[in-house]
């Protein structure tokens, strides 16, 4: 993603598989990545958002009058976004169960593949026996996790709901907000190493890999993965790898209970001796704006590139 025609390519390239008056049909997945054509009859009035990100997307292009759920917000919802958030039934904490969304009689379920496990919504084929539409966010059962995906997503969701102006709008600021990024780290020479993943109990640390999208992400922001294999690794194992920053993803936390995370690892007695522990270079980064993100990947580079470079931002 580095011009606005790389965007426009990618959105009308895919568009092409839309018919535009009466029911259409578009490819999609199921909850393991296989492809699927799904046929939706009108624009979906009775819609459920089963993640943040998926529900901060609708939230985005102005979709909360058709919202009649939402469910798991990783991350406290963006603050601008908050009023709208509020006029959506809030479901689950988790994956609504079959039951539940049944119940509701939804037309549209919008959310990531491993909502529609058995264990929770049941397989797309089984709701699109129903005749509703689903839309499964490409991050979450594609690898590698690429932006390009998080575009796709958009400019679909955008035409599905007949907002395809409002799509685009976002994508070109979204495309503007990251090469202003990309410019700012362009002249750097010496990429800092990161270790970035989520910081288990024990002192335990899952890094993401080269597959992650917060790989490519801190790639744009003029970080180098210091461990693009991924790996999950002891205290003693982190030590010995001993990068010049890490960033430590989190879900499901307040601001209180991140910062008691980090003061965890400050004191833990392997970790307090990293390079970075010492040099104050740990941060903390919300799921909602590196994992299978949506609308908060442009939040996410610039968050990375302000932690790796403070005096270029």
């Amino acid at each position: 993603m580095t011009n606005k025609t790389a965007f426009i390519f990618i959105i009308l390239s895919f568009f092409s598989t839309f018919a535009f008056a009466g029911a259409f049909s578009y490819r999609n997945y199921d909850s393991s990545g296989g492809e699927v054509a799904v046929v939706v009859n009108k624009t979906p009035e009775r819609v459920i958002s089963t993640n943040g990100s998926t529900t901060e997307l609708l939230l985005r292009l102005g979709l909360e009058n058709v919202m009649i759920g939402s469910s798991w917000q990783d991350n406290p919802v963006a603050p601008d976004l908050k009023t709208a958030y509020d006029s959506v039934p809030v479901i689950s904490d988790r994956y609504p169960s079959r039951e539940l969304a049944l119940s509701l009689e939804p037309d549209f379920i919008y959310g990531w593949g491993s909502a529609f496990n058995p264990q929770a919504l049941g397989d797309v084929a089984y709701w699109h026996g129903l005749g509703v539409g689903t839309f499964v966010n490409r991050n979450s059962v594609l690898s590698p996790q690429r932006i390009r995906n998080f575009v796709l997503d958009i400019g679909e969701i955008g035409k599905i709901f007949g907002v395809s102006d409002r799509a685009d709008a976002f994508l070109a600021q979204a495309d503007a907000r990251i090469n202003k990024v990309r410019e700012k780290v362009s002249a750097i020479e010496t990429r800092k190493s990161v270790i970035i993943g989520e910081y288990l109990p024990n002192g335990i640390f899952l890094a993401y890999g080269g597959s992650s999208l917060a790989d490519e992400m801190l790639a744009m922001a003029g970080g180098r993965n210091a461990l693009p294999s991924g790996a999950i690794l002891s205290p003693e194992g982190l030590a010995t790898n001993d990068p010049e920053v890490i960033v430590m993803i989190h879900m499901l936390k307040t601001d209180s209970e991140v910062a008691a995370h980090l003061d965890e690892l400050r004191k833990h007695p392997v970790l307090k001796n990293l390079k970075a522990v010492r040099d104050g270079r740990v941060y903390p980064l919300p799921m909602a704006e590196a994992h299978c993100a949506g609308v908060r990947i442009p939040d996410g580079v610039e968050r990375l590139a302000s932690h790796l470079y403070p005096e270029l931002f």
